[in-house]
């Protein structure tokens, strides 16, 4: 705290030795702990301890004092290089204008980044193309706040995606079901999150997370001085406003700074599942009065959390859910309280596009998949005219983007669960749209292309029932018998290149390309064959 008084004594040199200590205790009070903390001091924090417009000097001096502009001293003898930060690429030195003095010089003057010397191409540039300029900045910062961010985060994070979350969500319900432990959840939404992220606050976590103030105050250039201007569709518009806080929306930047914005979410017994702003809490306990005490308990340190961050929380969207086996409390509504407010219950309310219910039969998303897949599918029959019909190109476009996109959402999540009952109309429904494939695949189509854009073909999640649908016969089990009675010429094609039939993914598709009379040499290599 010696810095922060030596800081105080900078701002308000007249300010007496009583002042000082009652400013210094409520600083304590309010949680400052060191300088870079007085980012987030506002003037009614301290409006007790001296009269107002010192108040506002001090807080004006504080976060001109945190954010003032990096400062580079001309070269000299005496002058040493400015240090690197190992866990980021290192930055060209900076060329000095012409009126610096000369490198035997002693005099060390300091100066600022001369911005109006740089070339005006240059500029252009990156005014016309700010998305160029984001993406070097994401680049380079991507790993080392990576490193830092809690695991249950996935959102935009290399490697992980919705599906992780919705399976690992489930898996963990499934482990309570064998525990005979009933899980609780609740479904966590946050009200213009990324509008609402204080900036302020924000400038506080990016210096304690990337290890280079010059950056820091880069990032925190392009998130202020933005504004907007409403126009109705009759040409009228309101006048200029600017925005205080929030990241904009559909910048490259803005995911990876919400993420560090929340990084540091509270311990709690719940388990957390984040994407992006997209949170849940997840607890299984023996008994129904446990779990919604332990729940209960967890609300109330994330709204405090959240409160504290000056991000809001819609109570009324919010939602809970309970998931177990026990037909006989089936109705049972758990009890979760936010504010003396009661959340709504939900019998299956909705995960990153996943409906999971009570027993996690998946039964009322099947119903939506159907009827998605059902009006999708019709309108693939309309271009599949023998005569008349779209090319093999426009069809395998259109199935792809219509139909595998919705079916094959987390489709290893469901058409794996022991309690699913519905995937079977799914099924039925995609095997319509095989014999427009096979067309497509055949239509002077070779195995790399093949490869290319049939890539469900070679993922091992989806194999079998791609395969037992274009093959005609069950792959699931006693792959090699099977595919040995409908097609001995793949035996002997593996005897050529000395090897023996397997039940991997590769020697399945090379039974599917045999099948479609292709030359198995022209997708694979002999490197690629081999177990």
């Amino acid at each position: 705290m010696e810095l922060v008084k030596e800081l105080v004594k900078k701002a308000i040199p007249s300010l007496s030795s009583d002042k000082m200590d009652a400013l210094m205790a409520r600083l304590v009070e309010l949680g400052v702990q060191c300088e870079d903390d007085l980012i987030l001091v506002e003037a009614p924090d301290i409006q007790d301890t001296m009269p107002l417009i010192q108040c506002r000097r001090l807080v004006k001096a504080f976060q001109g004092d945190s954010q003032a502009a990096p400062q580079f001293r001309s070269p000299g003898p005496t002058s040493t290089p400015l240090p690197q930060s190992d866990d980021l690429p290192p930055t060209p030195p900076e060329t000095p204008p012409a009126h610096t003095p000369s490198a035997h010089s002693p005099s060390c003057e300091p100066y600022s980044i001369p911005w109006h010397k740089m070339p005006s191409k240059l500029m252009d540039v990156l005014g016309e193309k700010k998305w160029i300029l984001e993406r070097m900045i994401h680049s380079r910062i991507e790993p080392v706040v990576d490193s830092q961010l809690p695991r249950e985060q996935a959102g935009f994070r290399r490697g992980r995606s919705t599906a992780d979350q919705v399976t690992l969500l489930c898996q963990d319900i499934e482990d309570s079901f064998q525990d005979s432990e009933k899980a609780g959840a609740v479904y966590l939404d946050l009200t213009a999150a990324y509008d609402t992220v204080w900036l302020r606050g924000l400038h506080l976590k990016l210096l304690r997370t990337i290890p280079d103030r010059h950056m820091v105050k880069f990032i925190m250039e392009t998130l202020s001085n933005r504004s907007f201007i409403l126009q109705t569709s009759s040409g009228q518009c309101s006048r200029l406003r600017r925005l205080k806080n929030g990241v904009p929306q559909g910048s490259v930047l803005s995911p990876m700074l919400f993420n560090v914005y929340i990084h540091d979410l509270p311990d709690t017994a719940s388990r957390k599942y984040g994407y992006a702003d997209d949170l849940t809490i997840m607890l299984s306990r023996p008994t129904w009065k446990a779990m919604e005490e332990g729940l209960n308990e967890d609300m109330g340190t994330l709204v405090a959390y959240l409160r504290r961050w000056r991000l809001q929380l819609s109570v009324g969207k919010t939602v809970a859910a309970a998931y177990h086996l026990s037909t006989r409390e089936a109705r049972r509504e758990l009890e979760v309280r936010v504010d003396n407010k009661c959340l709504e219950v939900q019998q299956a309310p909705m995960y990153l596009g996943v409906r999971l219910d009570r027993t996690l039969s998946f039964k009322k998303h099947l119903e939506e998949v159907k009827a998605k897949v059902t009006s999708r599918v019709a309108l693939i029959r309309r271009l599949a005219g023998t005569t008349w019909g779209a090319s093999a190109k426009t069809l395998r476009i259109s199935t792809q983007a219509l139909v595998f996109s919705v079916a094959e959402y987390c489709a290893p999540l469901w058409s794996r669960s022991p309690h699913a009952r519905k995937e079977s109309s799914v099924r039925k429904l995609m095997a319509e749209t095989y014999p427009i494939q096979r067309e497509t695949i055949n239509d002077g189509t070779n195995v790399k292309v093949l490869k290319e854009e049939w890539p469900f073909l070679f993922e091992a999640a989806h194999l079998f029932d791609h395969a037992s649908r274009l093959l005609g016969f069950s792959v699931q089990n006693k792959l090699a018998q099977e595919l040995s009675k409908k097609e001995l010429g793949i035996n002997n094609f593996l005897d050529t290149k000395g090897m023996k039939m397997g039940e991997g993914p590769v020697q399945l598709i090379c039974g599917i390309v045999r099948y479609f009379k292709e030359n198995p040499d022209h997708l694979f290599c002999k490197n690629e064959l081999l177990q």
